[in-house]
């Protein structure tokens, strides 16, 4: 099996009036947890969804190489 770059990560689905937020979670004995949340796509639902992701710890792909 291959190892995972990121532990954490999360995918966003973006349409006009909504943002789904798909967030990968490696635990314990590398077992995957999947967790789903809608976002609106005003300026608080942005600010919403990144403490949200803050809070989930995922991690920051723009540093990697």
């Amino acid at each position: 099996m291959i190892s995972p770059i990121l532990k954490r990560c999360c995918g966003l689905d973006v349409h006009k009036n909504s943002i789904t937020a798909t967030l990968l979670k490696e635990g314990s004995q590398a077992k995957i947890t999947k967790t789903v949340r809608e976002f609106g796509t005003f300026k608080e639902d942005a600010i919403k969804m990144k403490q949200w992701l803050i809070k989930q710890k995922c991690e920051d792909n723009t540093k990697m190489p």
